[in-house]
C-alpha cells in the first residue's frame, strides 16, 4: 500500500476514532465520504470494531476500540 494511502488511513482512523458522524474523504479513491459502522464484539462486551468502508471504490479498514 502506497505511503500517503497509509498516512489518509491513519488520519481518518484518528479523526473517526473520536467522531464517527465526521465526514472523511476515502482514502483511496477520495471521491466519497467514508460510511462507518460500529459492530460489538460477542466475546468482549467493553470493545468494538469501527469499520469504516468507501461505497465507491471497496476500501475498508476497522478500528478496534474500548467502549467507555
Amino acid at each position: 500500500m502506497d505511503s500517503e494511502i497509509v498516512k489518509r488511513w491513519i488520519e481518518a482512523g484518528k479523526i473517526l476514532g473520536v467522531n464517527p458522524t465526521a465526514n472523511i474523504l476515502c482514502p483511496v479513491c477520495q471521491q466519497s465520504f467514508l460510511k462507518v459502522q460500529d459492530v460489538e464484539i460477542e466475546t468482549d462486551p467493553l470493545q468494538i470494531e469501527r469499520h469504516m468502508s468507501c461505497d465507491i471504490c471497496g476500501a475498508y479498514n476497522a478500528l478496534r476500540m474500548t467502549v467507555k
